[in-house]
């Protein structure tokens, strides 16, 4: 079973990026 943030990042890495302030590109 893999984490929220693992799963969401796999199906939605845009989404997650965007979701995340602490990640911050360019």
């Amino acid at each position: 079973v893999m984490p929220c943030e693992i799963t969401g990042f796999s199906l939605k890495p845009e989404n997650f990026f965007d979701g995340n302030p602490a990640i911050d590109l360019p």
